[in-house]
């Protein structure tokens, strides 16, 4: 699953495929949730065996957890919401796959005794490509096609809308592909507000393709929202909750779900989801293939309204024989 890291973009080749997935917590208070050592017992649990048999160009995750020193002025009613993550984590990371990474998020400043740019520089050491900060693209190749990465976090603070519109648009005539990430929404919510949605309508129409939303915790809804000029739509992606976490009190946060898009010169092409779920007993991802399990993540995704005549939604299904 190669990936190049490139200062521009230039002409797409043949199409390419994206899998996103959601938040990516490792520690909690410099305390590491998930052993690195041991592939055996690994939280990417089944995805792995997914990820085998559906092979992806690129796997993109938002990183909850900041990668450096917890600090000694973290007050102690605040440890138990502090992710900062030793750096040994980048590891963990690699081990599940993940080529990029966002993390303008609410949580980028946990590491108070590491530089705030400290992060960027072990994903990057990592070969994990990353925005170096908010409001910067990223651009990469995947499999030919340049993309623009565009990370922005609405949970901290007045996101400036206005820069990250204006982003947007300079980037789409240069890219086969432009994808805003956004850390946004409410906590535990099953939908998107209408700040979200206000939000989303701005950014399809300034030329995002693939809105990815994060921050919720639990998954909320896809959809293709149409561009005020007629002539495109959008994938928005409101949240995918969370990928790795250790939020066992709610049942809701421990189910997630991947989506893999394969796209060509602006164009999605396909979409296929992968509904998974973080166990508790064994701290690793499995793969939900029961009706009623497949079903709930198809109802609250809202899978049956994305369907398009020429765009393919399907549901990932296992090939249990191999």
């Amino acid at each position: 699953m190669a990936l190049l890291v490139i200062s521009g973009c230039s002409q797409p080749t043949p199409r390419s495929s994206m899998l996103l997935g959601g938040d990516v917590m490792l520690a909690r208070a410099g305390e590491a949730m998930f052993s690195n050592a041991v592939p055996s017992v690994s939280p990417w649990g089944e995805l792995r065996d997914v990820m085998r048999e559906m092979p992806v160009d690129a796997f993109a995750i938002n990183l909850e957890s900041p990668l450096g020193v917890l600090g000694s002025e973290v007050e102690t009613d605040h440890l138990s919401m502090n992710l900062c993550a030793p750096e040994s984590q980048a590891g963990l990371l690699l081990q599940g796959g993940v080529t990029l990474a966002t993390n303008a998020n609410n949580h980028a400043a946990d590491c108070e005794g590491s530089d705030p740019d400290n992060t960027v520089s072990v994903l990057n050491a990592a070969g994990i490509g990353i925005p170096s900060e908010a409001y910067v693209p990223l651009f990469v190749q995947i499999n030919g096609q340049k993309v623009a990465i565009i990370s922005a976090n609405d949970t901290v603070g007045e996101l400036d809308l206005d820069t990250l519109l204006r982003v947007v648009a300079s980037v789409r005539d240069e890219c086969g592909l432009v994808v805003v990430s956004m850390h946004w929404g409410n906590d535990y919510q099953a939908g998107p507000s209408q700040h979200q949605q206000s939000i989303a309508q701005q950014l399809v129409d300034a030329g995002a393709d693939i809105l990815w939303g994060h921050h919720p915790h639990v998954l909320q809804r896809v959809e293709w929202l149409p561009a005020a000029s007629g002539e495109r739509e959008g994938l928005v992606i409101y949240s995918l909750g969370n990928l790795l976490s250790d939020q066992w009190m709610l049942t809701d946060a421990l189910q997630t779900a991947l989506i893999k898009v394969e796209f060509y010169n602006h164009q999605i092409t396909s979409i296929v989801v992968i509904p998974m779920k973080m166990q508790r007993e064994t701290k690793s991802l499995v793969l939900v293939q029961n009706a009623e399990g497949v079903g709930w993540v198809s109802d609250r995704l809202r899978l049956s309204e994305l369907i398009r005549d020429e765009i393919p939604v399907t549901i990932f299904q296992a090939d249990r024989e191999n």
